[in-house]
């Protein structure tokens, strides 16, 4: 039987699965895996369950809040708007800001 790779035309050489994805510990993050008991009750710890996790989530989420609010308001300022010249561009702007400034209040 030929590999898929000959039949498909190339040869490139592939790294073992192994060596692409840590699935032993990916698999495990929550915890070992535990057979189903009478209940059936599935049980999982949580990802964030140190303090030290905790704190380095909120500070990135804080970080992510800080960088969207200062981007808005860059972005609202008067100098950065459209010069009216009065044709489609100058409306088709006011469209492009407008609809970026709600996606960004959204985003908050």
């Amino acid at each position: 039987m030929t590999d898929w790779r000959e039949r498909a035309g190339t040869t490139a050489p592939t790294a073992e699965p192994s060596q692409q994805y840590d699935y032993e510990a990916f698999s495990t993050l929550t915890g070992e895996f535990e057979p189903a008991g009478e209940d059936y009750r599935v049980s999982d710890r949580s990802v964030m369950g140190r303090r030290r996790d905790r704190v380095r989530s909120l500070a990135l989420t804080g970080a992510a809040i800080i960088a969207e609010t200062v981007f808005l308001v860059w972005l609202l300022q008067p100098s950065h708007m459209p010069v009216n010249t009065g044709d489609w561009k100058y409306y088709l702007s006011i469209a492009m800001v407008g609809t970026i400034g709600t996606i960004e209040v959204l985003r908050l």
